[in-house]
């Protein structure tokens, strides 16, 4: 019953603004869900040390999945599908090599989520 209300507030609160600002409810919640994503990831970057100068370089992944808020295993499955643009590169432990994502793929899947799965055969 408890969630129930905060959804109904919820609603009444975007409510009051598409009727104040003029937008209609879709806008206001993508607006609001950009927020939100906004917010988690400054607070997520500032949790694991990563600073403003750095945001320009790659994530490995599990800065990745810390900011992402997901589990590293997941991220690296997405990268292993082509789910997001990421590179392989050389980790300094013999020949092995680690999934890297670049800052401006981070701000591309925040925006816009994870790539469509890779079609096979076609």
């Amino acid at each position: 019953m408890a969630e129930s209300r905060g959804f109904d507030e919820r609603e009444s609160a975007v409510g009051n603004i598409a009727s104040q600002s003029g937008m209609n409810r879709e806008s206001i919640r993508e607006l609001i869900q950009d927020i939100v994503l906004q917010v988690m990831m400054t607070v997520n970057a500032s949790t694991v040390g990563i600073s403003a100068r750095q945001s320009s370089e790659w994530y490995d992944i599990p800065a990745l999945a810390k900011l992402v808020d997901r589990n590293p295993f997941t991220v690296r499955e997405w990268c292993r599908h082509g789910r997001l643009n990421a590179k392989k590169k050389r980790s300094g432990r013999g020949r092995s090599c680690e999934w890297v994502v670049s800052h401006q793929e981070l701000q591309r899947y925040l925006r816009e989520g994870l790539l469509p799965p890779a079609r096979h055969g076609a």
